[in-house]
């Protein structure tokens, strides 16, 4: 991953990954097959198209973990959020970026970024109150687990990662179907609360509005 040395860069970057995902996404449900006539050559069925539609969702997942990581990185060397923002007092003191990455990992074999209860406490450890990091999260730790759970239920598909997810049906759609849609299926379906918007969309839009908050 490329390290950038200022936050609004870091930001920049992050927001021009989401809008390549967005555009993948507007590309390829233009393709989805007519259900009737012949299908073109190139056009998707709705499968592939769910399929696509759980790629794009990780994807942004992991960009909002390497954005989260780099920030929280800069924040500890005590740079400025284009607003302003500084870190009240780091207690890494790192020399560099690499530096400030090693101090935090230690022995650890790597850093857990996507999880954000550990960020949350990582923020707490290693800068005073938190700041700016635990104020974003604690306000947001809702949609923030909900992307957790959603993301692990894509990776894992597991009984326990299924129960999660079913949790977020419930909430997001009130009535459970007879059958269990997959991720991407759902995630492709409108979000009553985000007229005429997909979850995929509501989802793309929380990551961005997380990153504003934090690197504002």
């Amino acid at each position: 991953m490329a390290t950038r040395q200022r936050i609004s860069a870091a930001l920049r970057d992050f927001r021009q990954e989401l809008k390549r995902l967005r555009s993948l996404d507007k590309y390829s449900q233009s393709r989805l097959a007519s259900s009737s006539g012949r299908p073109e050559k190139d056009s998707l069925s709705k499968k592939q198209l769910h399929l696509i539609a759980e790629g794009i969702f990780l994807s942004a997942y992991r960009a909002h973990e390497n954005f989260t990581e780099e920030i929280f990185l800069l924040y500890c060397m005590g740079k400025l959020s284009p607003s302003g923002l500084k870190a009240r007092k780091s207690y890494l003191l790192p020399k560099t970026y690499q530096h400030a990455e090693e101090m935090i990992k230690s022995s650890q074999p790597f850093l857990d970024w996507s999880s954000p209860d550990l960020v949350l406490k990582r923020s707490e450890l290693y800068l005073r109150d938190g700041y700016p990091i635990k104020q974003v999260y604690v306000s947001n730790m809702q949609i923030l687990r909900k992307l957790k759970s959603l993301r692990n239920h894509v990776v894992h598909n597991s009984r326990q990662s299924k129960t999660q997810f079913i949790k977020i049906l419930r909430a997001d759609i009130k009535t459970i179907p007879t059958k269990i849609p997959t991720p991407g299926e759902f995630i492709l379906m409108n979000d009553p609360n985000n007229t005429g918007n997909c979850f995929l969309h509501t989802y793309l839009d929380a990551f961005e509005n997380l990153a504003k908050k934090l690197g504002q």
